[in-house]
């Protein structure tokens, strides 16, 4: 499995997981429990029938503004970004039919994460230019369409390209502010960036340490409140080369810094 990512899609206020499976490019949606082990998610349901292995950075925000999650991709072969708008439904019809909402180029661009951002009430769309590192925030406007976002603005100092898998990690440290958790390739260390707090901005150079070492053998991760108790976890697949392709719940301990021994919630596979 690949591009993970949370929401609350079917809308009974827990947290699901939907992942891409690689060989038949089908789409699943893990419901959430609010348990934690190997029931934190129910039965898989397929809500995407092939194809999505021909779609990158996959994230989850309400950029539509009408209260419900929505899946944002980019098409890899013609670098185009799609919203595909979330209709609380299971199977299928999940999503409504995807909108166009950026035209070529995204190819160019990575570490895409969804969140308000800069505090207008809007989702906002954070990326990361492949080429020089920077971070630049797209700003919701709560529309769909080409005019789903703003023109982008640098939001970030320093040099992102130095991350990995950044992700939305909502608002972990209880602070109000949406945070990014990402990987630096350099230390293996997994990392909680946290907003400029008169700017909104994040600088590439300041950081708590949430984990130390050993993060470049993940894959994959996603954040989000799992296990029904206020506090943000994270679901991590260790399926590098040599590893075991299990997928395991980190959960919060409460300090807003770090978590809980990890807990194997799916067995290999993934």
């Amino acid at each position: 499995m690949t591009e993970l990512v949370t929401g609350d899609f079917n809308r009974d206020a827990k947290k699901d997981l939907l992942a891409v499976q690689v060989s038949t490019g089908k789409l699943f949606l893990y419901p959430g429990t609010g348990k934690s082990g190997l029931d934190t998610f129910g039965s898989r349901v397929e809500i995407g029938s092939g194809g999505w292995n021909g779609m990158r950075n996959l994230t989850v925000g309400d950029l539509n503004g009408d209260g419900k999650d929505d899946l944002l991709a980019v098409k890899k072969e013609t670098g185009e970004l799609f919203l595909y708008p979330g209709t609380k439904a299971k199977g299928l019809d999940a999503f409504d039919d995807r909108v166009e909402i950026g035209s070529g180029a995204w190819n160019g661009m990575k570490h895409l994460a969804a969140a308000d951002f800069n505090g207008d009430g809007k989702d906002d769309l954070i990326a990361v230019k492949a080429d020089t590192g920077q971070m630049y925030l797209y700003p919701g406007t709560g529309k769909s369409g080409l005019d789903t976002l703003g023109k982008r603005v640098p939001w970030g100092t320093g040099d992102w390209n130095r991350m990995n898998k950044v992700i939305s990690a909502g608002v972990f440290d209880q602070l109000g502010a949406p945070e990014l958790i990402a990987t630096d390739t350099r230390t293996g260390k997994l990392l909680l960036f946290q907003p400029d707090a008169k700017n909104h901005t994040f600088d590439a150079g300041s950081s708590i340490e949430l984990g130390a070492g050993g993060w470049n053998g993940i894959s994959d991760y996603a954040a989000g409140e799992f296990t029904h108790d206020g506090q943000i976890d994270l679901v991590a697949v260790d399926s590098d080369p040599h590893r075991t392709g299990k997928l395991y719940l980190y959960p919060n301990d409460g300090s807003n810094s770090g978590f809980k021994p990890r807990v194997e919630i799916g067995t290999s596979g993934w």
